[in-house]
């Protein structure tokens, strides 16, 4: 891996990712208004281009992050949190002609078949690597289950203080 690039909302976890999960560089996606603004960022952090990009936000993220895609490049999408309550969620735009040539792959993916143990050994291997301190953990709790539906709207809420996986206590 040469570069590893996080995006951010806020300078506290641009931070954060940098100095406790160990990125390489940290955007504050709140700093830009366009998918070519989050381009020249990346650009500017890694000239090369994205060989990697798990997709859990789409929007302008996705339109960035596959402007910025090498050859052989993939793109692994999990979710796109940014559109999930629009009533017609915006369309990335995508040359798709331009993969041709670039062999780039583009692929959905669900975390179920490896939560259940179709797939690999995820929950003891992960359990293993947080254990040895491998993979490093934030939570952020909250507290009591009347709490779930403000604890859930803040996940779509711009300025959110949460970090990490967040988590009603019952």
């Amino acid at each position: 891996v040469k570069t590893v690039i996080g995006s951010c909302g806020g300078p506290e976890k641009c931070k954060l990712i940098k100095e406790k999960f160990g990125y390489d560089a940290a955007i504050d996606y709140k700093t830009v208004k366009s998918a070519k603004e989050l381009e020249a960022k990346l650009r500017e952090v890694d000239g090369e281009g994205i060989d990697m990009y798990f997709e859990n936000v789409g929007g302008m993220h996705f339109d960035a992050a596959f402007s910025c895609l090498k050859t052989k490049g993939r793109i692994a999408i999990c979710g796109t949190i940014s559109n999930y309550n629009d009533a017609q969620a915006p369309k990335n735009e995508i040359d798709i002609s331009s993969m041709i040539y670039t062999a780039q792959r583009i692929e959905g993916f669900v975390c179920m078949p490896w939560l259940t143990g179709a797939k690999g050994n995820f929950l003891k291997d992960m359990s293993g690597w947080i254990n040895e301190g491998k993979v490093k953990v934030e939570e952020t709790f909250v507290d009591g289950v009347e709490q779930w539906p403000n604890a859930f709207c803040s996940l779509f809420t711009s300025g959110s203080s949460h970090t990490g996986k967040l988590v009603v206590r019952v």
